[in-house]
């Protein structure tokens, strides 16, 4: 048995099997995750990227393929149908980049249609397809079923590579609890089993480098599963541990018999990794090659890792914000590294962070006036005052306005540190001990001070460091472990933990550069390791206490105090009086000039100010994010932390009733055959629940050319910016278009009810005043604009603005 290992997991296969069945914590994964998965699964409608996996669902029910554009009348003048499953601009060529030339959909992967079409075809043969939240169970149930079975699979997965028994269950039970996570469980999108495969990846790789057996084949399994669900991650993490096999088990290796070093591979690892990659390659490279997988440019948004080293920071630091809150706050490291810098002098460090932590609630709620209000306006200024000396004494605009936060936020790093006092993590104190506790001190407090930051090369180039510090500490370590004896017990307890921490900054890396948008679903892949690595860090902070780590167990999962206070002081510390400076500056400059209404062009300039370097989107997301002004309705405490599974329980007891479902019901009663509907977003889920001709509205010109829309939905913001300019005009004449009322008025949401955190809505928004706008084209208009088209038939009509 090696050090570290679970004595129950001890002993002959047959023997650790026969534990394994009769674990008591299987009665955890069998009856708590349904109750958070299952419930109310159709309570709120198929959202975009839902129904674009159910359309083409139904179209592999009809086709046995999913044939997105299978001709079927009418067409445009391309001779693509106007019912085609589509979701990209129209190219000058007139071909779409999501469909090939035989009119098959080659955006994503078809596992999660294919596994949605099975669904659709058990649901229809039992009749359980008459109603819209029958439709929406049907298209969602074996998503949240594998979400189910892939926390079982973890804990067996976990048990095997880390040995330990306590660390495996805590893990499960994070991720069993995850918000985030059973957001995404309760979708029709394959990210429950994009986490569940890249865990089986990386858990045939640890098995592969202890030369136990299956665990090649468990890496080809995980390999091609996360391929077809979403290959970005696959690709990432594969590239992760081959770079580890590169270090561990490549050119350098310590020869035990001979006692030198050797330059040559370690065949029986090495090798088996490059025949693993080999065969995932061959087994996926047709359908690379006929999908065009290269080209995943959405809508020419532009991917991170092509456009600029800034792009790719500014959706890094958004994918590291979306980790901490999300998935693993890694601030608990600090308080680990903390306690074992203090060893034997806790009762010094106790009385030291209740001190600083007492100052830190002070503080807070001295800044929880307002941003309007007097004090804080005063105290922003003084801030930043102390920030314009920094910059004179560094030269350097961004550190100095970094260095104005530091000390105060360092007020609540310590305070939030008090639990690490009676940890009790190390054995004995030191020097350098102490050294190695403040330094992780201070680098927790610039990261945090730089991940809130106004975006800058200064900050950007700080924030690239830490990254590509962990990145080769982790490499370091790595390589200097390689030295050891295969069967020396820090073998078995490192490996684990370096491969688990080596495919997380993989997934982090991929998701960076590659998503055209910075959105969490993204980082799913890496789910299960992230729970492991929050999970390490409970049972570390409990120092072998239950009730410590009960309460640490009990904060993370409960409410955000460890995933956003971090976020929220360094927020008011570094951010708002940097902002509120901004704005004051630029209100100055209008009055000056004359201008009788600064305030909304000073905020808007001071936004804009904050987040254009790097990339203006990704900083958008950041801000979002820190603000938690995505979504409508938050319960929580007055420092904007929340409590994610209450959250969730009242999404499990209520209806969401969001805009795009009562337009639904709307169309589904009052709309003909035939009718054409358009809309800027949300146009999958009602290709979905309808039968009618939906048409995203910038593309109204080149497909319908001069027919005038018979419903028009208006969700966003800037809805006019996007219809051809005949339509537009058409709008504000009554004599063609009359507004219809829906009842109870929805608000109008961008994305109506996305799973993301940072947007999604736990309940019905009611109070928002931006309402839905949705208008019906008169019956006598109709006939009118039929008229003008058969008139104009040679096609020399200019619609287009």
């Amino acid at each position: 048995m090696n050090e570290g290992q679970d004595p129950s997991l001890a002993g002959t296969s047959e023997q650790r099997r026969g534990g394994l069945a009769r674990d008591p914590f299987w009665l955890f994964i069998l009856l708590v995750p349904p109750w958070l998965i299952f419930p109310n699964l159709g309570a709120n409608i198929l959202w975009q990227d839902e129904a674009e996996t159910a359309t083409l669902a139904r179209r592999i029910v009809e086709y046995g393929y999913p044939l997105a554009d299978d001709g079927r009348p009418p067409l445009d003048k391309h001779g693509h149908s106007l019912h085609a499953v589509t979701d990209q601009q129209l190219r000058g060529d007139g071909s779409y980049v999501d469909i090939n030339e035989d009119g098959i959909w080659i955006w994503t992967s078809w596992f999660g249609n294919y596994l949605t079409a099975a669904s659709l075809l058990a649901f229809d043969a039992v009749g359980f397809n008459d109603t819209i939240e029958r439709q929406t169970i049907a298209a969602r149930f074996p998503f949240a079923l594998g979400a189910w079975v892939a926390l079982a699979v973890m804990y067996v997965a976990l048990l095997d590579m880390t040995g330990r028994r306590a660390l495996s269950r805590v893990a499960v039970m994070l991720l069993a609890l995850n918000v985030p996570y059973l957001l995404f469980a309760r979708q029709c999108r394959s990210y429950p089993f994009l986490a569940m495969y890249t865990l089986v990846q990386v858990w045939g790789y640890v098995r592969m480098t202890r030369e136990h057996r299956r665990g090649s084949a468990l890496f080809v399994l995980g390999g091609l599963g996360s391929f077809y669900t979403f290959f970005p991650t696959m690709v990432g993490v594969t590239g992760g541990l081959g770079v580890h096999a590169l270090l561990k088990h490549g050119v350098i290796r310590y020869d035990e018999a001979k006692g030198r070093l050797l330059t040559r591979l370690r065949h029986s690892v090495f090798l088996r990794y490059v025949v693993a990659c080999m065969l995932v390659a061959g087994l996926t490279a047709p359908f690379f090659i006929y999908t065009r997988s290269w080209d995943r440019d959405y809508d020419d948004s532009g991917v991170p890792i092509k456009e600029s080293w800034s792009r790719l920071v500014a959706s890094l630091r958004a994918y590291l914000v979306h980790l901490h809150t999300g998935a693993w706050p890694f601030v608990l490291l600090v308080p680990i590294a903390l306690s074992w810098a203090a060893a034997r002098r806790r009762a010094v460090f106790a009385v030291l962070t209740l001190a600083t932590g007492a100052a830190w609630l002070a503080v807070t709620a001295a800044t929880m006036r307002g941003l309007h209000a007097e004090g804080l306006l005063e105290w922003s200024w003084r801030a930043t005052d102390i920030a314009d000396h920094f910059r004179v004494m560094l030269h350097n605009a961004p550190l100095g306005m970094l260095a104005a936060g530091l000390l105060l936020l360092a007020v609540f790093v310590f305070g939030l540190l008090a639990l690490a006092a009676g940890a009790g993590v190390g054995e004995s104190a030191s020097r350098g001990r102490w050294w190695t506790g403040l330094a992780a001190l201070a680098c927790a407090v610039l990261f945090f001070a730089v991940m809130v930051a106004p975006a800058s090369s200064g900050s950007f180039f700080i924030l690239l460091g830490f990254f590509a510090a962990a990145c080769a500490g982790t490499g370091l370590w790595i390589v200097r472990s390689s030295f050891a004896s295969l069967r020396d017990a820090a073998w078995f307890d490192t490996d684990w933990k370096q491969i688990t921490i080596v495919a997380g900054l993989a997934v982090v890396f991929s998701a960076s550069a590659l998503a055209n948008h910075p959105f969490y679903r993204y980082l799913l892949g890496g789910a299960a390791l992230f729970s492991l690595a929050a999970a390490a860090c409970v049972l570390k902070l409990s120092g072998g206490r239950t009730w410590v780590g009960a309460l640490v167990f009990a904060v993370v999962v409960g409410c955000e105090l460890f995933q956003y206070g971090p976020f929220y002081v360094a927020r008011r510390l570094v951010l708002e009086p940097r902002h509120q400076a901004s704005i004051v500056r630029i209100q100055e400059e209008y009055l000056e000039q004359g201008d009788p209404e600064p305030t909304a062009k000073a905020h808007n300039e001071a936004y804009f100010a904050a987040t254009e370097f790097g990339h203006l989107n990704a900083n958008g997301y950041t801000w979002t994010m820190l603000y938690k002004n995505g979504r409508l309705d938050k319960f929580g405490m007055p420092v904007e932390l929340e409590f994610p599974l209450l959250n969730l329980v009242r999404e499990l007891r209520n209806d969401y009733e969001g805009p795009i479902e009562a337009v639904i019901r709307h169309l589904q009663a009052h709309a003909r055959k035939d009718d054409l509907v358009t809309t800027v977003y949300e146009h999958f889920p009602l290709k979905y629940y309808t039968d009618l001709l939906v048409i995203r509205t910038r593309d109204l010109v080149p497909r319908v050319g001069p027919r005038l829309p018979d419903w028009i939905i208006a969700q966003h913001w800037d809805y006019r910016s996007g219809l051809p300019a005949g339509v537009r005009d058409k709008l504000r004449d009554a004599a063609f278009y009359e507004w219809v009322r829906l009842p109870e008025e929805p608000a109008a949401i961008q994305w109506d009810n996305i799973p993301e955190p940072a947007w999604h809505h736990f309940t019905t928004v009611k109070d928002r005043p931006l309402k839905l706008r949705f208008w019906r084209l008169r019956e006598e208009a109709k006939v009118r604009a039929y008229k003008r088209q058969t008139e104009s038939v040679r096609g020399d009509i200019q619609t287009v603005p």
